[in-house]
């Protein structure tokens, strides 16, 4: 195939392959916002379930290309979304206390450690896009 010929079939199969593209995007969406809440269940550890129940994601329209959009606590009572992600910084060193629980001195601190229970699960994820998108490739310039 000349380069020539392989521009021609780009462009003539460029609407089926963005149509391809955001029904895939779509799965990879829900596989990101399974596993986001999965790591909401375990770290941090569930309360009242509604951090992991604000997860949601979905594929948004970009300047003409399909983009995944994963987030947290959006539109929702969920506030504290972004702290438990990111975390917060500690305004004062950690100081060194006795507990009596523990039998022992130990450090507290009152920043919250990022847990980023959405990033781990886009970077699982974005490990997988290299293939799907050959496969996506192939489907468009090969046909089934």
């Amino acid at each position: 195939m000349t380069p020539e010929e392989f521009q021609k079939k780009m462009e003539k199969s460029q609407p089926r392959m963005m149509k391809l593209l955001a029904k895939e995007m779509k799965k990879v969406g829900l596989k990101i916002e399974k596993e986001a809440k999965t790591n909401a269940t375990y770290f941090p550890r569930v309360r009242t379930g509604r951090l992991r129940s604000s997860i949601n994601s979905k594929v948004i329209d970009f300047q003409g290309s399909p983009r995944i959009l994963t987030q947290a606590g959006k539109g929702s009572a969920v506030k504290y979304a972004a702290f438990v992600e990111f975390g917060t910084e500690d305004p004062e060193p950690p100081r060194l206390f006795y507990s009596k629980q523990l039998n022992g001195f130990r450090y507290a601190s009152k920043g919250i450690k990022p847990r980023l229970f959405v990033g781990h699960a886009v970077e699982k994820e974005r490990r997988d896009m290299p293939a799907i998108l050959k496969k996506l490739m192939k489907l468009t310039l090969v046909g089934n």
